[in-house]
């Protein structure tokens, strides 16, 4: 199969999930103004003094092979079904707390060595913390292209707020009610 009936399955799959409004294969050109973005972002979270903020599944998703960049309306699934949006860790690398779906926080809601300190974001008692705390912003689960023939490696990234902006602009998209996602892939080599 050529990578361009490849791109084709994977638009079709993608034009099906809930709450799309754009959908683009990113060139290079885009993913430059990106990486830009992105590198923008975690700039001025160090240097407004705040926690610093690594988006480690918006890299991992910029190293594929293929990266799609989609604009979804607020009641997409991708965020209910989401387990890994945000986390907490020290310098050493440890988990210090985390984003939760609604299923985890039910099921966490009776554990003694979790700290609610919202509905949705919990810090995990008796943690000893090493170096600096920092928010992690992982690779995203996306499920919607398992089984597309000649692709691998699927990952995807919320992108920061720069990058969010960037990309909605890009589309023509440029309403601050909806959110931007990134995918990547590898095309497997025939």
């Amino acid at each position: 199969m050529s990578k361009a009936e490849v791109l084709a399955q994977v638009e079709e799959r993608l034009t099906l999930f809930r709450g799309l409004k754009g959908l683009r294969f990113v060139d290079a050109g885009f993913k430059r103004g990106l990486e830009d973005m992105e590198r923008q972002a975690e700039t001025q979270s160090k240097e407004a003094g705040l926690m610093r903020v690594i988006n480690e599944g918006f890299w991992n998703t910029m190293d594929r092979d293929v990266q799609v960049a989609l604009v979804l309306t607020p009641d997409n699934y991708l965020i209910r079904r989401s387990n890994d949006l945000l986390k907490l860790k020290d310098g050493g690398g440890n988990l210090l707390g985390e984003w939760i779906n609604p299923e985890r926080a039910e099921e966490m809601k009776e554990r003694e060595d979790v700290r609610f300190i919202s509905h949705d974001f919990v810090l995990y008692k008796g943690a000893d913390m090493e170096g600096e705390p920092y928010f992690v912003l992982p690779d995203v689960d996306f499920l919607y292209l398992e089984g597309v023939e000649g692709i691998c490696n699927i990952t995807s990234s919320s992108p920061s707020g720069p990058a969010d902006e960037y990309i909605r602009k890009e589309l023509g998209l440029d309403e601050p009610r909806l959110m931007s996602h990134l995918i990547g892939f590898d095309i497997v080599e025939d």
